[in-house]
């Protein structure tokens, strides 16, 4: 019908990746798009489009405020879906990480979602709208040198299922996508420190970090096809699978004794050497 609203959504992350195609996506398909990013100058291509691009850094509460007001004007005070997609990498061994890096992955992660989900849900609800978010399989997986950023997706998996039960008198739904390999460009590039406990194995970093780049990643736009086509259906899961080998991890999860498990990905990420190498250490001393 001619007169009927165009459904509305503000996707935070919109710099590259995974964001820019969701925003793509959603436009294509005849939504009213919001797209945020703290580099409005990244997002050229999609103001093209005709998609609103909006200055917005998820760690900043006056940044999401004068988001809302601009998105609250223009969608007549109703948003259909918000999805919190701005995501911080973090592929670092636990024992170097600086506690305000460790703050920073969770700032975005977690507390950005949170600061979302707080400023804009008078609107989802008033659309009985749709919160999204873009998890990882890490938060289901635990890898090695990702334990923090797999900590901060493990607690957005929660935040999320428990916000979905809060919100359902509300009308709102709840919906976290389990990223597998996707073709993105957050990487972690730092090197490890001075005296790092694992300099001996620094390989094993640098094979985690390119761990999904090794492993015939989807396309962001595939992905964020796929991951558009479960959200606009009347009833989405609550948490679904998405992106290149989630099969196979899914499987590993579900049927894969833990120690064998652990087994694996230690010997994979070089922590099975690193132990060896400590063991000869200590008999040589």
């Amino acid at each position: 019908m001619s007169g009927e609203r165009a459904k509305t959504a503000l996707i935070t992350g919109c710099s590259s990746g995974i964001g820019k195609e969701l925003a793509k996506e959603f436009k294509a398909r005849g939504w009213e798009v919001f797209a945020g990013a703290r580099r409005v100058e990244m997002m050229d291509d999609l103001a093209k489009l005709g998609i609103n691009v909006i200055g917005l850094d998820v760690t900043d509460q006056e940044s999401v405020d004068a988001a809302k007001v601009l998105v609250e004007e223009k969608a007549d005070g109703k948003l259909d879906l918000l999805f919190n997609n701005a995501g911080q990498s973090c592929t670092f061994p636990a024992a170097d990480l600086a506690i305000e890096d460790a703050q920073k992955c969770y700032d975005v992660n977690v507390f950005g979602v949170m600061r979302m989900v707080r400023t804009f849900l008078p609107m989802l609800i008033a659309a009985k709208g749709t919160i999204a978010n873009t998890g990882s399989i890490t938060g289901m997986l635990q890898v090695p040198f990702s334990t923090v950023y797999s900590s901060s997706k493990a607690a957005l998996h929660q935040y999320a299922n428990g916000l979905r039960l809060e919100l359902a008198p509300f009308g709102v739904k709840v919906v976290t996508t389990l990223t597998a390999a996707v073709k993105t460009d957050i990487a972690d590039t730092r090197a490890l420190p001075e005296g790092s406990l694992y300099a001996a194995v620094e390989d094993g970093v640098a094979e985690r970090r390119s761990f999904a780049a090794n492993n015939n990643p989807m396309s962001a736009d595939v992905y964020a096809k796929r991951v558009v086509d479960q959200l606009v259906k009347k009833s989405p899961k609550p948490f679904f699978w998405e992106g290149n080998n989630w099969f196979r991890i899914w499987f590993a999860l579900t049927f894969l004794p833990r120690r064998l498990l652990d087994y694996i990905l230690m010997r994979r990420f070089k922590l099975l050497e690193l132990l060896s190498r400590l063991a000869q250490s200590k008999k040589q001393n």
